[in-house]
């Protein structure tokens, strides 16, 4: 039944919605995991996705869907009816806005990619801008930038150009929380809690040293 699965979220009635990206579906289950119907399928039309990346509860007991390649967000009830989408705007320093999460009041916190920038191959971490969108996709303001995940860049011109996803690769994780941004670097241990306008109010962190990668780490992950 599943394939693909990029998020779940548990709505207020205690069913399960499930982006299953492999069928361009938001799958539906109740309480005990019983399949109840989808929503969704595989297309360029409205309620229809091209690369299901995300979900997350919107205002009262909508639900929105982020479709990454048209960069388009569609906004369900609860029912599944089809409320309305939207598009992000590009903003400064990312052509490619992609939904991160969805803060309380309705707004989001999007992210671009800066660019590859110098073409060879190699392993790189390119930064991404993060800004907050209001709920109609108009960019609100800028909340900075931070390191990206770390990927392999392989480039073989003109034939062609790759980017693919490295283990253990580094990244910046990020998240809503109580009408905050969370951001945390995958290779430091720290939280930073920003406000809506980008300011630092509060950090966590740790003395703590990560754990050496080693030859024996990457063999696992290749059996």
């Amino acid at each position: 039944q599943l394939f693909q699965v990029v998020a779940a979220v548990r709505l207020r009635d205690e069913r399960i919605a499930v982006a299953n990206a492999g069928t361009s579906e938001v799958r539906l289950y109740d309480a005990a995991g019983t399949y109840l119907e989808a929503w969704g399928s595989n297309g360029e039309g409205p309620g229809e996705f091209m690369n299901l990346a995300a979900l997350a509860p919107w205002a009262g007991d909508s639900l929105l869907a982020w479709d990454r390649g048209p960069r388009r967000a569609t906004v369900y009830d609860e029912s599944g009816d089809l409320g309305r989408t939207l598009v992000f705007d590009a903003f400064e320093g990312a052509d490619l806005p992609q939904l991160i999460a969805v803060l309380d009041d309705g707004s989001m916190v999007v992210a671009g990619s800066t660019g590859l920038g110098e073409l060879s191959t190699q392993l790189l971490r390119v930064p991404r801008a993060y800004s907050r969108a209001a709920p109609d996709g108009a960019i609100l303001g800028p909340l900075g930038s931070f390191p990206g995940p770390e990927s392999f860049l392989e480039v073989n011109l003109p034939v062609s150009v790759n980017v693919t996803s490295y283990p253990f690769a580094r990244e910046t994780l990020v998240t809503a929380w109580n009408g905050e941004v969370v951001m945390s670097p995958s290779d430091h241990f720290v939280v930073d809690v920003y406000d809506t306008s980008g300011a630092l109010v509060r950090s966590v962190r740790t003395d703590a040293e990560a754990e050496p990668l080693t030859d024996g780490h990457m063999a696992a992950v290749v059996e």
